[in-house]
Order: structure tokens, then sequence, then C-alpha cells
């Protein structure tokens, strides 16, 4: 057997590691192979793609199953795979063709006599440790070009630069004492719904908010304390995945983040179900989300954003087909903007992704001022002299959409002919933010990472009220530039982008008025139902049977 193995050669975050230790021989590990896929031919596309140019009241969104079909792996790969570790005492555990991977489950002894290679501990320069082999694991001939040449075991090591933009989280209690037990500035995430015209008959019943995390954890006590406070039931939360681990003040942040999300997107759609999908990295979480056939998003919240320039090809490559495949399956992906202005962190202007991919829902930031439940004034979010700011601008790996060239054209500035970022915004600002509850302490969190599930919760309710998922929306959403469904934001700037009306690099085609763009979704629904009653009737083709009869039912597809 071992004349006929090849060597995979290993990453390169894996050469930068230093050795740290050795694993237990009888210790249970699992491993993720990635398998290869279908080729997504222009022919094939082009269905897919006429569901998406579809409004969403007309779409037909895909299965799991169809949408592996199309751009999937192969069973026929997985059973190769399953049937050459079985040799080893190693199994499959876990197996989706919509994602072409295998996760596989044995004992790091039977893993090092299938990869004839050790496996050992490393510590990464920014301290995560992972396992991985100590030489380029091998494969026999018949799988090499069944199984993708990338590390199996190592657990992928996050970038500082691709942390999420942190919201502002509390300071510590001096010496260990408790703040005084004053009600902070900012508002509760229902005071915001009701400035922003929530529609308040609904309350997410039959929604599936999915929550990414790329670190932190969920306070069950937290939680209690909140929805206690605010009079509404708690949310049904279910975890997919385990929590990074994260110490210190970057403990603060994440659970601060994670608080955050929840709180938000649960005050305003309690009833609809949470799915917290925990990942070390983003890839990682937009697998879970796009594989879940059992909870099945309507919606993602994406509050953790990363600079384009720090994703290499082969991983814009993966997030392009993940959000392609959510987008058929009918979830909308809602993603931050960042924290950082349009410079986000460097020396040239640049915005993050997810939220540049066209097939993303970008979304900004704006400093609310409410009297009464109402708006009173709304700008761009750029406070603490600029050391925190709504991420916006032009994208350096997408080129403009055809729904944004209008828009863009009418900005008076720097204009483009790269995908511009955000497409809308919401409140975000640090003094004017969301109160929630952290530690026990009611508290202000501001950040694009309040304004994403606060977005994200809008679409639930609406897909709630319509009866229907929305999905990829962006295209719809353009359509509706200039019209009373956003409020336009026409004062701020982001360092370098100023606001003007229309649609602008720092807030997108501005904050979502709820009530009205419910509306115009429901008149552009009413509208096709107006046109399919005036079409003439089709002429009766006496080669195709009636609907209904015997011999229509064997002529249909199985």
């Amino acid at each position: 057997m071992d004349k006929n193995l090849l060597s995979v050669a290993e990453s390169a975050s894996q050469r930068s590691a230093t050795l740290a230790g050795y694993p237990n021989p009888g210790k249970e590990i699992e491993v993720k192979l990635a398998l290869r896929r279908q080729q997504l031919t222009p022919e094939a596309a082009g269905p897919l793609n006429e569901i998406l140019n579809q409004p969403p009241h007309l779409r037909r969104y895909l299965s799991h199953d169809e949408v592996a079909a199309a751009t999937g792996g192969f069973a026929e790969d997985v059973a190769a795979v399953e049937t050459y570790y079985q040799a080893f005492d190693i199994r499959v555990k876990t197996r989706s063709l919509i994602l072409g991977s295998v996760t596989l489950a044995g004992t790091v002894a039977s893993f090092e006599r299938a990869f004839r290679t050790q496996i050992a501990t490393f510590q990464a320069p920014n301290r995560v440790q992972f396992m991985a082999t100590t030489s380029p694991y091998k494969l026999p001939d018949s799988l090499l070009t069944v199984v993708e040449p990338t590390q199996p075991l190592q657990q992928p090591v996050r970038k500082e630069s691709r942390l999420p933009t942190p919201p502002q989280p509390p300071q510590p209690p001096v010496d260990g004492l408790k703040a005084t037990a004053v009600t902070p500035p900012g508002y509760g995430p229902q005071e915001l719904a009701r400035a922003y015209q929530f529609p308040e008959d609904v309350t997410g019943e039959g929604q599936v908010i999915g929550i990414v995390e790329l670190g932190g954890k969920l306070n069950q006590n937290d939680l209690k304390q909140f929805f206690a406070e605010i009079g509404v039931k708690k949310p049904r939360i279910v975890e997919v995945g385990t929590a990074p681990p994260s110490t210190g003040t970057t403990e603060l942040v994440n659970n601060a983040e994670v608080a955050l999300d929840l709180q938000v997107a649960g005050a305003l759609a309690p009833q609809a179900k949470l799915v917290v999908y925990y990942a070390a990295t983003l890839i990682e979480a937009l697998q879970a989300a796009v594989g879940d056939e059992v909870n099945k998003p309507t919606v993602l919240s994406v509050s953790w954003a990363g600079s384009e320039y720090n994703y290499s090809a082969q991983e814009v490559q993966q997030m392009n087909l993940l959000l392609y495949q959510a987008s058929l399956l009918g979830i909308t992906i809602v993603a931050a903007s960042a924290d950082h202005g349009a410079y986000n962190g460097m020396s040239v202007p640049n915005v993050s992704l997810p939220a540049s991919s066209p097939l993303v829902l970008g979304c900004g930031g704006t400093i609310a001022t409410l009297t009464n439940d109402k708006l009173t004034s709304e700008v761009v979010w750029n406070e603490l002299g600029g050391q925190v700011a709504t991420g916006g601008g032009y994208s350096s790996l997408y080129a403009q959409p055809y729904y944004q060239a209008q828009a863009v054209a009418r900005y008076p500035y720097q204009r483009s002919t790269m995908r511009g970022v955000p497409d809308v915004a919401a409140d975000a600002s640090t003094v004017n933010g969301y109160r929630v509850v952290l530690g026990g302490q009611t508290t202000v969190i501001g950040g694009t990472s309040g304004a994403t599930p606060f977005v994200a919760a809008l679409i639930a309710l609406l897909g709630e009220k319509l009866g229907y998922r929305l999905g990829y929306l962006n295209t719809l959403l353009y359509g509706f530039a200039g019209s009373d469904a956003f409020r336009a934001i026409t004062q701020g700037n982001n360092q370098l982008y100023a606001a003007a009306p229309y649609w602008n690099p720092c807030t997108g085609l501005g904050s979502v008025v709820g009530t009205r763009l419910l509306s115009l979704l429901q008149t552009l629904e009413q509208a096709s139902q107006l046109q399919a009653k005036s079409a003439p009737e089709p002429e009766p083709d006496a080669d195709v049977p009636e609907a209904g009869s015997p011999d229509a039912a064997e002529a249909a597809p199985e």
C-alpha cells in the first residue's frame, strides 16, 4: 500500500508556528477533509442566477440537496474516503455534499497510521494552539484527485486584523467594586425599533436568525436578566459548534459581542429561533450555517469583519461559493461594514469582508438621536475623535454590481467602478447605542456590531409578515433607492467619504424605515398578482396533458 502513497504539502501557517508538544496517542480527534466539488458551468449557473434575479415573492429557493447537486461534492468520493479509512479504524462522523466535506473521527494513533506521519501540537505567533501533522501527510493516489490538498487537521488560526470590529464594552469595576446602579445613556433595542418604524404586529415567529460568533460565549444569567427587564420571554437559543478560546481583554470584548448580538436580535424578534454559530474563522462559520439542514436559518447576522486585504485568493473563492449557496437557499446575509472608518485600521482606504460581497447586505453605522421614540437626528457614525467610525468605501475585489451603477453615479464626490459599501445603516453610536446586560450590569454598546443584528431582526420580522424568505435583497433594495423606505443620511463623514443623499460610502442608501419598506414589498407582490391575472390565457395544447390528469402525473419529473 505504501508505494502508492503521495504527499500533500503542509500549510504556510503551520510553517510559521512552533512545536509545543504531542497529544496522547489514544486521544479521540476529528479531522475534516475537503473534497473536490462540482464545476459550475455558465450553462448550469444560468437557471440558478435567474432565481436570484426574481423578486423574493416569486422565487423558489433550492433545497440543500438541490444546491449540493449543482455546487457540492460527489457521493462516490465520500464513499471512497469512507472505504479507505475504515481499514485504519477511522469512521466517518459527518458528511456534507453541499459543503463537499467529510469529518473523520478516530484516535491520534489511527490518524498517524493512516497519514503516515506524526501528529503534534503547534503554537502560532498569536499564541493560539492547534494540532497538525509534523510532516506532509500522505494519501493513496486513488484519493489524491478527490481530497483537496489542504492541511486537514490544523485548526485555522485567526489573524489579528480579522478580529471583529469590537463593540465598546464597559470598563471593569475599579478594585472589583460594582459600578453604581444608574441607568446608562443609550436606548433599549425596542426603543430604537419603534424609532425605525419596525412593524409592531410580528414577533419573528417561524424565523431563524443565525448569528456568527468567532469568539466569546453567551451568558445565560445576563440573558435572563436582560429579557426580564424588558418584559419579553427569552427566545429559544441553539448553539452550534464550540466557542473558540479567549482570555483577558479579548474575552471581555468577545463576550460583549455575543451579548449584543443575542440581546438585540432577541428583543426585536423574541419568537424567532436564534442559532449561534461558533467557529474559529468566518469561513468555518459560513460553512456551519450553509450546511445546517436542521435549523435552516432564514437570516444570518455577521458582526465580525476583516479587511479584504487579509484574505487569500483561495479564502475569497471559498467565501464566494458559500455566499452564493446561501443565496440559493434563501438566506439573507447581513454583515457589518466595520468600525474603523474608511481606512479600516490601515494606511490606505479599504473595506471588509463579507460586507463587500455583492451577495451580502452590508450594514454601516449612524448616530441616532431619539425624542419620545422619534428619530430627531441621524448622522454618520464617527465618534471619539475619529477612533471609531463606520466602515465604508469601495471594494478592491468586486466590480460594481449592476444594481449599484445608478446609485454610485449620483454620489457627488469620490466614485468608483468597484462595489460600494455599505448598502444600509442603523444606529451604531457608543453613546446613543444599545442598552444590554453584560456581567450583570446594564451598559451601552455601540458599533456596526449592534447595527447588524438590528437590521437582521428587521429582515426576520418582514419575512414573518410577508410569509416568505426574503433571501438575497440587494437588487430589490437598490430598486427602491431614493424612496421613503430609506432615511437619507446627509451629514457627517467616515474620515474620507462624506454623507450625501440617495447613496454614499458611509451609510449606503440610508437607514431603513421598516413599515415603509414593508409597504413597498407588499405593493410589488400585489402588482405581480395583478399582472398574472391580466395575462392572456395560453392556447390549449393537445399534446400537453391537463394538470391533475393521470397523464400529467406520469409526465412530471421525479
